[in-house]
């Protein structure tokens, strides 16, 4: 139930923004270094395409700059 919450809510191809719990709309879109576990935890749960695509996208980010940026915002596209 949880993570088809963080599907549906949360999640915006291939990235995972924040979003007010009680209206989801969007609050902040940032990627930030704490989700790099998510891919994992997808492969876990047998949801490999979505596991891919975000894993890709966070391995961009992390090619770009040499490291995880602790944030890097997904409307400018540059670290936060």
């Amino acid at each position: 139930e949880a993570y088809r919450a963080v599907m549906t809510y949360l999640y915006s191809d291939p990235w995972y923004v924040e979003v007010n719990m009680n209206s989801a709309a969007l609050v902040w879109p940032l990627f930030n270094s704490l989700q790099a576990f998510w891919p994992g935890l997808q492969v876990l749960a047998g949801d490999i395409e979505p596991a891919i695509r975000t894993h890709a996208a966070f391995f961009s980010v992390w090619k770009k700059y040499g490291f995880t940026p602790e944030g890097f915002n997904l409307a400018t596209l540059n670290v936060q």
